[in-house]
């Protein structure tokens, strides 16, 4: 996914960089997308893969609500049993 950030100005001499919800929304798909389907990542999972992999820090509970607005099945709905 392509990554989109926000600029916020505090004063004319400095930016501070924010991470939309949507690129959080786009990591979340893209990283559900390319999960082991035998074994999906939980909301928590994701939220530590976002942290390590990306530096964005965000709780479980936004992982889920980010997920559910995104029509995503919980991990354990997503799980294909072969």
């Amino acid at each position: 996914p392509v990554c989109r950030f926000k600029i916020h100005s505090g004063s004319s001499t400095t930016a501070q960089l924010e991470t939309t919800n949507e690129t959080v929304k786009e990591w979340l798909k893209y990283f559900i997308d390319h999960e082991d389907k035998q074994n999906p990542l939980s909301d928590e999972s994701l939220s530590k893969k976002l942290l390590d992999e990306k530096t964005i820090n965000i709780s479980r509970r936004t992982v889920t609500k980010y997920r559910e607005s995104l029509g995503i099945l919980s991990s354990k709905k997503r799980l294909k049993k072969f």
